[in-house]
């Protein structure tokens, strides 16, 4: 593996090269380094939708549930590059969004009014730096070791895309919760 460190905003950003996501250990086992590459967030609860940003506007954009078919290309608006943050946690940044804002610019997943409440929804901000954007990407069910989950760094909780989501709903942070509302499949887009 390779470490590349950049400074983006005045922020130390290490991105480490890697094949693919790999998971060890039976709890809340951190996931091996993301690969430095544009990826998918696809839902375990629906596998046809996948996290998406709505059309940005100064760099920011409300996230939903897109339909995604798994034969289909990856649209931009389902585009993330992970940028993994000196803590270990990643800056998920949006690929329509960012380039919205302008060259050189940022703009990542993030939770709406920087609540650290149950229930928040999820939101694209230009990137700050702030714990809001920061996210541990974990394995939380050894049963299904290619499934991750993501826990905001600020708040603690984890991106659910709801029991039986459906196009357009929006994810939002919640308490922990076995099951596949809180699990995803994070790969090259």
């Amino acid at each position: 593996m390779k470490n590349v460190t950049r400074r983006v905003l005045g922020v130390a950003v290490t991105a480490v090269a890697a094949t693919g996501v790999a998971v060890a250990g039976p709890l809340a086992a951190q996931a091996e380094d993301l690969p430095i590459a544009e990826v998918g967030i696809r839902s375990d609860a629906n596998q046809l939708l996948m996290i998406t940003a709505n059309k940005a506007f100064n760099g920011s954009a409300n996230v939903f549930l897109g339909k995604a078919l798994p034969t289909s290309p990856v649209l931009d608006t389902q585009r993330f590059l992970p940028l993994k943050m000196s803590d270990g946690a990643y800056a998920l940044c949006s690929k329509s969004a960012s380039a919205g804002n302008g060259p050189l610019s940022l703009s990542c997943l993030d939770i709406s009014g920087d609540s650290t409440a149950p229930g928040a929804p999820l939101v694209i901000k230009p990137f700050d730096g702030t714990p809001s954007q920061r996210w541990m990407i974990e394995n939380k069910d050894p049963a299904r070791p290619k499934t991750l989950t993501l826990r905001s760094k600020w708040s603690g909780l984890y991106v659910d895309a709801g029991v039986t989501p459906t196009v357009n709903q929006l994810p939002k942070q919640q308490k922990f919760k076995l099951g596949a509302s809180q699990r995803f499949f994070i790969k090259p887009a």
